[in-house]
């Protein structure tokens, strides 16, 4: 998605889908970043688990499916390499934070909606000067997993906030616009 202001340096978001989603489920929720005059990606893994439907399983082949994508935009459209975030929702959330704690994407910082990740213990901890933003459903079946990388991050001295919703199960909020701005305030707060 292009902002309607292409001119100068873009702010650049990642945006990952869930498990059995792809790349244009979510698009609705990610435009508020477009209309912030962002670049957004939405990256599709190539692991298809039936038509319509893909995953990020293995994570090695996701992250190299999101680093190639990445690296062509990098290459065709002016990104302020300062202002890089990588987001997603339930399994893409896990991805999200998968690529930025690999360092790879060189993202800033992390957004995570409905966070799922299959091992939390697993994720290799390449790069710490970040931040991250969750949001999370108190009535989401994946809550206990966010919980699990949290306590990840707080091992290794990760900043991250969270935004709860009390009747949210595991879904984006219906504010989303409102938690995206809160997210990008977190994740940049010390570096403006």
């Amino acid at each position: 998605l292009l902002p309607d202001d292409t001119s100068g340096e873009l702010p650049f978001l990642i945006a990952l889908h869930g498990r059995n989603g792809n790349k244009d489920q979510d698009l609705e929720y990610w435009d508020v970043a477009r209309r912030r005059g962002w670049l957004v990606l939405a990256p599709q893994s190539r692991q298809a688990l039936f038509e319509g439907a893909y995953c990020w399983d293995d994570r090695e082949q996701g992250l190299n499916d999101i680093l190639f994508h990445v690296e062509e935009i990098m290459q065709t459209h002016n990104v302020d390499r300062q202002r890089v975030v990588i987001a997603g929702f339930s399994q893409g959330s896990g991805m999200a934070i998968y690529t930025a704690l690999n360092g790879e994407a060189n993202a800033r910082g992390f957004i995570g909606i409905g966070t799922w990740w299959q091992d939390p213990a697993e994720l290799a901890i390449q790069r710490r000067d970040l931040r991250g933003y969750f949001v999370t459903g108190e009535k989401d079946h994946t809550l206990d997993r966010a919980r699990e990388i949290q306590n990840v991050l707080k091992q290794n001295d990760i900043p991250f906030t969270e935004e709860v919703h009390p009747d949210l199960g595991h879904a984006f909020p219906a504010d989303f616009e409102r938690a995206f701005d809160q997210a990008i305030d977190f994740i940049f707060k010390e570096n403006e």
